[in-house]
């Protein structure tokens, strides 16, 4: 459809302006797609972290985590 200009200063102009657009916009929609926190039950960490014990004495029996997105 030879919308592209055909000035190469121009060009990469355009062309750098879809990419940072899309960066700009992209990244965060795809970062706000999954959930901030995750969980694990007890049974997939380690086995020095299966005797953990809340506050009030009783076992843990899942670990809660940030993401860090």
């Amino acid at each position: 459809m030879h919308m592209m200009p055909r000035n190469f200063a121009l060009k990469t102009a355009v062309e750098l302006i879809f990419v940072f657009g899309e960066l700009y916009l992209a990244s965060p929609l795809a970062i706000a797609m999954y959930p901030q926190y995750g969980k694990v039950s007890i049974e997939e960490v380690e086995p020095q972290y299966r005797d953990w014990k809340n506050k009030h004495g009783m076992h843990v029996k899942e670990f809660m985590f940030n993401k860090g997105l």
